[in-house]
C-alpha cells in the first residue's frame, strides 16, 4: 500500500503541480521524435544531456526540455558547419 501511495505522490508531482501545462513524452515517443535508438536515449540520460523524470521504471520528458535540446543541437551543428 505504501508503494502505491509513493507512486501516486510521484504522479501528482509530475502532473498535478504542472502549472504551465507542459506536455510529457515517454521513451518511445522521444525516440521517434529525435529519430534515435533507445540506447542512445539511455546514453543521453546517463550523461545529463536530456532532462527527465522517472516514475517507477518509466522515464518521462518535458516537451519544452526537448525543444531546448533540439535548438541547442541545431546551434552546435551550425557552428561546426561554419568552421569547415
Amino acid at each position: 500500500m505504501q508503494s502505491f501511495k509513493d507512486f501516486v505522490n510521484q504522479v501528482k508531482n509530475l502532473c498535478g503541480n504542472n502549472l504551465n501545462n507542459d506536455k510529457w513524452l515517454d521513451n518511445e515517443a522521444v525516440c521517434k521524435l529525435l529519430q534515435i535508438s533507445k540506447r542512445t536515449l539511455q546514453s543521453y540520460r546517463d550523461n545529463g544531456i536530456i532532462l527527465f523524470t522517472q516514475i517507477g521504471h518509466k522515464c518521462y520528458y518535458r516537451v519544452s526540455d526537448l525543444e531546448q535540446f533540439i535548438s541547442k543541437s541545431k546551434t552546435t551543428e551550425q557552428n561546426e558547419n561554419e568552421k569547415t
